[in-house]
């Protein structure tokens, strides 16, 4: 049945890795291509850009296609073909319906949702509402290809899913600079993303097809996994449109009340930000088909959860620090001092913001694994929720910060949600795990902010920016072998420090 996975641990290993560069990529791409753009649309241009590519990632583009990935998983070990072919067609014709609903609805709503809503300005207006239109197919489009990407990550096949996802990401980051350059405009961008979104929908398709070639679309579902597909999906589509909702406030809320200029730099700040929770789930996915395989043995859960959250909490640690010391000067050398001057803060704020829901991923992938979607759900309402409620009580002090604010404040007050997770999913509550890693982290915390708080000063451009971080990076790690963050057994699951521990056996 196509290409057979590899052995679990060579495969949790290679996938990862597989993972962390379809993350770096866009990263680097994004690091280049964003000054750019800023430059040649202008701040206020920019700030609409920004808003537009929020729709496209976070309005009614909800990864149904995520369900297909539990059941890939397990109908692989079966060797259920058949079931297979049933589930990605489900998901195909749920994300079909509920894509076309959401291009109607949004598509008529739109002159009143760039005029009453945004409010934005009269000289932008038509080019805002031709760009929604064009980003609304966008969408449609960018769900139906997802169910494609997610068929790879059940089979645990990401080294083609990295390849691919790392094509489009070159050729959107060129293709966005050379439109800028000869004037292209918003609209220009905009039919260039709908054209490479549906280019990437068939690159999944043809690999999923080169993986799996007894697939055949059918409309032939049982009722059974309908009502199941649909359940699971329902729970994914709730706490995603919580969560795209709260995405869509804080954007439409600036715009509205502070221009798309402030949109901008707030855009940029939490551009950062989420690309700390991009590399999380990029890293949690590989875990998703392992857990949904293994979902009734707590032992190995177990194991998997503690190991995956000591690397994304060291990370995401290690992430807020540089941002904190090194962030100002990030925003000087990549866009300009005056940019920085206004946005650093932002960019405090939404590190502690995405950091957290950067631990908070492999919960998710966790209450996913064990059927319980519906708790993502509930995490995702209360978010919404405070942040609402909390940026409505702050804006006449804080003004655009406060949307920043609300979030970490509707984020910070679901922490407890993990330990309940735990306890329902894991047996007990990890709570030696969690007191055992905070202990350990305080050492090389101190020496890495001791050392970011020294250093500093000397940052005067890139090479002297990435140094430094180079550095931070080093000593941070090298603090947390001596404080023994990692058990031994951790460190060699990773090939190059096995060898190092073994002394450079195989």
């Amino acid at each position: 049945m196509g290409d057979a996975p590899k052995s679990r641990k060579q495969s949790i290993a290679a996938n990862s890795l597989f993972s962390a560069t379809a993350w770096l990529v866009p990263l680097i791409i994004g690091f280049i291509v964003t000054p750019i753009l800023i430059r040649g649309l202008g701040t206020a241009e920019y700030g609409l850009f920004a808003l537009l590519s929020g729709f496209i990632g976070y309005s009614f583009a909800f990864s149904i296609g995520r369900l297909v990935v539990r059941y890939v998983a397990e109908y692989t070990a079966d060797k259920n073909v058949q079931g297979i072919n049933q589930i990605i067609s489900a998901a195909l014709i749920i994300s079909l319906g509920v894509g076309g609903l959401g291009v109607l609805l949004i598509g008529f709503g739109t002159p009143y949702i760039v005029s009453k809503v945004l409010r934005i300005d009269s000289s932008l207006r038509t080019v805002a509402e031709y760009s929604f239109y064009l980003a609304n197919v966008t969408v449609l489009l960018t769900m139906l290809g997802q169910v494609f990407q997610y068929v790879l990550h059940g089979f645990q096949q990401f080294g083609r899913f990295v390849i691919i996802s790392t094509v489009y990401a070159v050729l959107f980051g060129v293709g966005n600079v050379l439109l800028v350059k000869y004037n292209a405009g918003i609209i220009g961008l905009q039919i260039w993303s709908l054209f490479l979104s549906a280019a990437l929908g068939i690159g999944y398709l043809i690999a999923v097809k080169r993986v799996f070639s007894e697939f055949r679309f059918t409309l032939d579902v049982p009722g059974v996994l309908w009502r199941s597909a649909i359940h699971y999906s329902a729970s994914i589509i709730l706490y995603q449109i919580f969560g795209n909702l709260l995405f869509i406030f804080e954007r439409a809320w600036i715009t509205r009340y502070f221009g798309t200029s402030e949109t901008g730099h707030f855009a940029v700040a939490a551009q950062i930000g989420i690309y700390a929770q991009t590399l999380a789930a990029s890293v949690a996915a590989v875990f998703l088909p392992v857990m949904s395989e293994s979902y009734r043995n707590t032992e190995l859960l177990r194991s998997l959860y503690t190991k995956t959250t000591k690397i994304l909490l060291s990370g995401l640690v290690f992430f807020i620090i540089s941002i904190i010391f090194l962030g100002d000067s990030l925003l000087s050398i990549w866009i300009s001092p005056e940019f920085a001057s206004v946005t650093y803060d932002l960019l405090v704020i939404q590190s502690f913001s995405f950091g957290i829901i950067a631990l908070f991923v492999i919960v998710w992938q966790l209450n996913e694994a064990a059927r319980a979607p519906g708790l993502n759900t509930v995490i995702s309402a209360v978010w919404l929720i405070i942040a609402v409620i909390s940026t409505f009580a702050l804006t006449d002090t804080f003004g655009a910060r406060s949307v920043a604010i609300g979030r970490l404040i509707g984020i910070t007050v679901t922490l407890p949600v993990i330990l309940f997770s735990e306890k329902r999913f894991l047996g007990k509550i990890q709570l030696f795990f969690w007191t055992n890693a905070l202990l350990r982290l305080a050492l090389p915390l101190a020496v890495l902010s001791a050392l970011l708080y020294f250093l500093k000063s000397y940052v005067s451009g890139f090479v002297s920016l990435v140094i430094v971080g180079l550095l931070g990076a080093m000593v941070f790690f090298a603090g947390l072998l001596i404080a023994g963050y990692f058990t031994r057994d951790e460190l060699e699951d990773f090939t190059i420090i096995r060898r190092i521990l073994r002394g450079g056996r195989s």
